[in-house]
């Protein structure tokens, strides 16, 4: 009886910890974001303009706030709709602004791609940034610099409570299928 008690306030510890980006409606993006060229600087199709760009972001994106580094200021996840998908899933944006500019928090600014996105904001914090889940079994940490992949030894060092949490009640693992309790 004590051990359940202490793996549930261990749980509901870690599940108070955990942050999530919010999601919002797409007319919160900052023109300025759209001015930057970050989203729409270079398409990738000769065929399609920067404007045509920029209104497939207002009319087909999504957009989700959070605060990765705890300043105050929210930073911007953005999906920019229209042909941003692919096989490797849908490509985001992690934004932050900087004085008047902003910037990206990848080292390449559109090379975080998922087809499960989470936007989950981690209680472990490197440089001042926190880390991040991408999707269910994907983290990154701040390198001083930029967002960049996590290591075994990082996710070996994930609360086993977090990971069970957020998995939606798998308890334990049978050959390679899950087992519900």
């Amino acid at each position: 009886m004590l051990m359940v008690l202490l793996t549930t306030i261990s749980a509901v510890n870690v599940a108070a910890s955990v942050r999530h980006f919010q999601r919002a409606d797409r007319s919160t993006i900052p023109k300025s974001v759209l001015d930057s060229k970050l989203l729409c600087g270079d398409t990738g199709d000769t065929t399609e303009s920067v404007e045509v760009c920029e209104k497939k972001v207002m009319t087909e994106g999504s957009v989700w706030t959070g605060d990765v580094n705890d300043d105050g200021i929210r930073e911007l996840v953005i999906y920019p709709g229209g042909d941003w998908s692919g096989t490797g899933g849908e490509t985001y944006f992690l934004l932050q602004r900087r004085g008047s500019q902003w910037v990206s928090l990848f080292k390449d600014p559109s090379e975080w791609f998922t087809r499960n996105a989470e936007f989950d904001i981690l209680p472990t914090t490197r440089g001042g940034y926190h880390d991040l889940r991408i999707d269910i079994g994907w983290c990154v940490k701040w390198n001083g610099t930029h967002y960049q992949d996590y290591d075994a030894n990082d996710y070996h060092n994930l609360s086993l409570d977090f990971l069970t949490l957020r998995i939606g009640g798998i308890r334990r693992f049978s050959g390679i299928s899950a087992i519900r309790e």
